[in-house]
């Protein structure tokens, strides 16, 4: 067993390494990609990479044409369900950001005519192609991005969001040899956590950032040693030559754009979930940390049940998903359901929890209460009495009102404008912050949900049973 020093005692003493490898040999015979599936990737990569090449030379059009991501590096997990590939188009950076849309992504569809292709935006434009081919006799599904970019001569001064990825290829293809399959012990470690990912939904550590940190580290257990002691702001520079000054949880420098964290988008709560589960994986290692939990759908009735002793009160407000890339819209949901709990609250109810639920076509805003019902009137505080002119203005404002003094200040009871959480939402929700496109869809209709109204669909049961505990 590995000794090493304790920084506090909750730390172990010693960490059984045996049966840690045990485990990470277990977990990667069934994370693997097996040989046929590399084959498959290979072969559909350089498929669709030739037809863009002879699409280019025929548009006359100068691009160079690469595999990237985890497939290109082969960091990347068999999840048994679907195949993920990234092919990107690199430009000459002479040319000005519309021509990635108007160029880019025309030459993406005309050499892919005949496949299942849709256009999709976030911070740039790409279209995802869908495909379904059989490989040693078994159906497989493929999801590629094809993504336009420019080959910028200097990563840290791209011209559209995705021009580093290019850079990042090179980097972690020179790098990590050696250390992928640790990287796919780390990915799939994060998966089930659920903290993998740093799309806006998840907040999460991108593949990129798995990638760093077992270059760092060298081995998936030696990263869960040193993250069992990490703080806040902890910052890591592979290459000694980062200049980063904001304050953020994690701070882990871009080796390709020293400007850059790549950590940015990990969340505070998601930092904690990992070092905590570090700590715990390393006292008592256990392969159900690499197993997917799977949810049991409580009833009505058990749910109904759970809230009761909770002693909480539930509301959702319900309404059409905009039609938007998933990034975009998550973001949007986040500033909605942040603005109506801070107006909530402001208004003296008070929110336990607050829960984003969405799929294709609806969006569920759950909002857990420990206070939802108020008194009609609630103190206003006014000036202190020795202030004489406050005093004058507090009381010609508040004459309909009682108005007292308590603790050596000017108090008047006023009626509240809301009592009750469901008139607030039908009166005023729209005046809260709320996300752009996600306003338009609540004034296009929205329905308030009580909890038995909530509990009787079957989705919310499904979500509400993954993250409410009781029993």
């Amino acid at each position: 067993m590995r000794q090493f020093k304790n920084s506090h005692p909750s730390e172990p003493r010693s960490i059984p390494m045996d049966k840690i490898w045990e485990i990470k040999k277990r977990v990667l015979n069934d994370i693997k990609p097996k040989r046929e599936d590399i084959k498959a990737i290979n072969d559909i990569s350089d498929e669709i990479i030739g037809m863009i090449r002879k699409k280019a030379d025929e548009m006359n059009l100068e691009a160079d044409v690469i595999l990237v991501g985890s497939a290109s590096r082969d960091t990347w997990v068999s999840n048994g369900e679907k195949r993920d590939i990234d092919i990107f188009t690199l430009f000459p950076e002479k040319f000005d950001e519309d021509f990635l849309e108007e160029k880019g992504l025309l030459l993406i569809e005309e050499a892919m005519q005949g496949w299942r292709l849709e256009k999709r935006y976030a911070e740039h434009p790409y279209a995802h192609a869908f495909l379904e081919r059989e490989v040693n006799g078994e159906e497989m599904s493929f999801e590629i991005d094809l993504v336009p970019c420019f080959d910028v001569k200097d990563p840290s001064e791209i011209k559209s969001a995705v021009d580093r990825t290019p850079y990042h290829n090179r980097y972690i293809k020179r790098n990590i040899k050696g250390k992928e399959d640790e990287v796919r012990i780390l990915k799939k470690f994060l998966e089930i956590l659920g903290v993998y990912g740093s799309d806006t939904k998840t907040h999460g550590f991108s593949g990129y950032l798995c990638e760093l940190l077992i270059i760092k580290y060298g081995k998936f257990e030696d990263l869960l040693i040193e993250a069992s002691r990490w703080k806040p702001e902890t910052y890591i520079d592979l290459e000694g030559h980062g200049k980063y000054e904001r304050k953020e949880p994690l701070i882990v420098i871009d080796p390709v754009d020293p400007k850059r964290n790549v950590a940015a988008a990990l969340s505070l709560n998601n930092l904690s979930i990992f070092i905590d589960a570090a700590r715990e994986f390393l006292k008592r290692p256990d392969e159900s940390y690499f197993q997917k939990r799977e949810v049991k759908i409580r009833s009505e009735e058990e749910l109904l049940k759970i809230f009761s002793k909770r002693g909480t009160h539930l509301n959702a407000l319900s309404f059409k998903r905009p039609l938007f890339v998933e990034d975009i819209i998550y973001s949007q949901l986040e500033r909605t359901i942040k603005g109506i709990r801070r107006r909530l609250e402001e208004l003296g109810f008070k929110v336990m929890n607050a829960y984003i639920y969405a799929d294709s076509k609806d969006v569920l805003l759950l909002f857990e209460f420990e206070v939802w019902a108020l008194p009609r009137v609630k103190k206003h505080l006014g000036p202190k009495v020795f202030d004489w002119k406050g005093e004058e203005s507090f009381k010609r404002k508040n004459r309909d009102f009682k108005i007292y003094i308590e603790d050596g200040r000017y108090v008047a009871d006023k009626p509240r404008k809301f009592t009750t959480i469901e008139e607030f939402l039908k009166k005023e929700v729209l005046k809260c912050a709320l996300g752009k496109n996600v306003r338009e869809s609540i004034k296009e209709g929205y329905e308030i949900l009580d909890l038995d109204e909530i509990l009787e669909r079957e989705d919310a049961r499904r979500f509400l049973s993954g993250i409410i505990k009781g029993n």
